[in-house]
């Protein structure tokens, strides 16, 4: 039976965390949800990618276990760029983990935001690895192209 409840919790993966007095169960994103928060995941993931080529991928050694984290001292940088740079599509992406509103996340207090922040990447961790991160260079690409049309008109791309 124990055996049983592990594999269900490989296959489902399921927090339960109290934030602003309620219980909330965050679970992996929704199928329905996979395109928008890849949408708004780009300039995130762009972030995590900078902070890992800084710091190793030990900057994502991030764990949140019975209410306690357990976060590497160079993570406290990555997350204040998240929320700096990040703040919309970051709240948006909370919200959605949470099932919540963007005004919801906005109003958690701090240790309950920052719970939400880790709890929603450790439920969502393959999602974002193997959904989210491969196509990064694909969305980067097309930006950067954009990017030198804009900056030099009329001037042949080096694939032509």
């Amino acid at each position: 039976m124990k055996q049983e409840k592990e594999e269900l919790a490989v296959l489902f993966p399921f927090n339960e965390m109290e934030l602003a007095g309620e219980k909330i169960n965050l679970r992996p994103f929704v199928f329905g949800k996979w395109i928008e928060v890849i949408t708004k995941a780009t300039d995130i993931v762009s972030i995590v990618l900078d902070a890992v080529r800084e710091h190793g991928p030990e900057v994502l050694d991030i764990s949140l276990d019975k209410e306690n984290f357990r976060v590497p001292p160079q993570a406290f940088n990555l997350f204040i760029r998240l929320i700096d740079e990040g703040s919309n599509n970051l709240y948006d992406i909370l919200a959605i983990s949470a099932r919540k509103t963007q005004e919801w996340v906005r109003d958690l207090e701090g240790e309950d935001g920052f719970k939400l922040l880790v709890g929603t990447y450790l439920v969502n961790k393959d999602f974002f690895s193997k959904q989210v991160a491969p196509l990064f260079p694909k969305l980067t690409e097309s930006k950067d192209e954009k990017t030198t049309a804009k900056v030099s008109p009329g001037a042949k791309s080096p694939k032509n």
